[in-house]
């Protein structure tokens, strides 16, 4: 039960490929338990894996969840006391069953492609340009589903190209876009110089020659130097 999303570089292949990788990556950030994406696909020169789909899409199989729920726009998934909420600033289409009988393939048309594994857990949003946000709950913290689902439909969302403004609840307003700064409340989130790993098994600075890891009684240590 994951979710994520990414600019497809090629519909087969190797990698970068429909799911593997990505074409072009997005401008991506982080707050707590608040994700957000925005893609700017646009033709540059390449010389392997040229720019051709000027779409996105996200991962989500609605049968590896326990309840999905569309709403104002959300996709709004739940997995035990785990939730999930995903918005599109474009509009978005999941992968049906394609209709039968023998059909060419359109290889401009991500629906028109018959990946049949993709059925029901793929959401397409066509357009280069998009704005993904991915925001988690769970019971402890949220409540009950509905009331998760509730309180984000509830929420203050605005969409200015490629900036969004969200009042992300139990979160704060949370600002950002393809430029300028991460903010949250008014304030700027660093984006850059935070540590590589900071959790209770391990902490790291980025580029660090040496990564100690520590849980009970167990330990791992790795020189990137002497390996």
């Amino acid at each position: 039960a994951v979710c994520f999303t990414t600019h497809p570089a090629k519909m087969e292949g190797v990698t970068p490929n429909y799911w593997a990788g990505s074409g072009l990556l997005p401008r991506a950030a982080q707050v707590k338990n608040l994700a957000i994406a925005i893609y700017n696909v646009k033709k540059i020169p390449a010389l392997y894996v040229p720019v051709r789909h000027f779409f996105t899409h996200a991962w989500l199989p609605k049968d590896k969840f326990d309840e999905v729920i569309e709403k104002d726009g959300w996709i709004f998934a739940r997995r035990q006391e785990g939730y999930l909420a995903l918005r599109s600033r474009n509009p978005y289409t999941w992968r049906r069953a394609q209709p039968a009988g023998d059909r060419p393939v359109d290889r401009r048309d991500p629906l028109g492609w018959p990946r049949v594994e993709d059925v029901e857990r793929e959401v397409i949003a066509h357009g280069g340009q998009n704005v993904w946000l991915c925001q988690v709950g769970r019971r402890a913290e949220d409540g009950d589903f509905s009331r998760f689902v509730a309180a984000i439909c509830a929420a203050r969302l605005e969409f200015d190209g490629l900036e969004v403004r969200y009042q992300a609840p139990g979160l704060g307003e949370v600002r950002f876009g393809w430029q300028g700064p991460l903010r949250l409340d008014g304030a700027e989130v660093p984006l850059h110089e935070y540590p590589r790993y900071d959790n209770p098994f391990v902490q790291a600075a980025f580029a660090a020659d040496q990564v100690h890891i520590a849980a009970g009684d167990h330990r791992l240590a790795l020189d990137w130097d002497n390996s």
